[in-house]
Formats: C-alpha cells, structure tokens, sequence
C-alpha cells in the first residue's frame, strides 16, 4: 500500500511538471501571438497611411494637369471647370 502510494506521488509529480511545461509553452504561445497580432495592426496603419498619402499625390497631380490642360482648351481663354 506504501508502495503504491509512492507511485501515485511520483505520477502526480510527473504529471504537474508535464502541465507546468505545457502551460508555459502555451504562455509563450499566447505572447508571440499578441506580438504578431500588434506587429499586423502597427503594418496595416502604415499601409493605410501610405496609401492615403500617395492617393492624396495623385489626385493633386490629376487636378494640377487638368488645370494646366484646361488653360489654353477654351476658345476665350478662359478655364472650364469640370
């Protein structure tokens, strides 16, 4: 009876050892994943804001080169608007 109650604390001992490594695994798990759910979030504003800025160029450029055509298209000199 002894015997098998040493088995049993050894068991029990072994498997808290296996939970506790199983459990750290899963924190350095869960951290990494945080870590690349923020990295994602920090690109994707940097995407956005890239993206906005070169939309913000181009249309400027477009309005610029309608106005520069626009000049010298009307029969009295004047600028149409579109």
């Amino acid at each position: 009876m002894l015997q098998s109650l040493a088995e049993q604390d050894t068991a029990r001992a072994q498997l808290e050892e296996q939970l506790a490594r199983q459990e750290s695994a899963q924190s350095a798990l869960r951290q990494a994943l945080q870590k690349e759910k923020n990295t994602s979030q920090i690109m994707m504003g940097v995407i956005i804001l890239a993206y906005h800025g070169h939309l913000g160029r181009c249309l400027a450029e477009m309005k610029r080169a309608a106005f520069v055509s626009d000049k010298g298209s009307s029969p009295s000199g004047k600028q149409t608007i579109r």
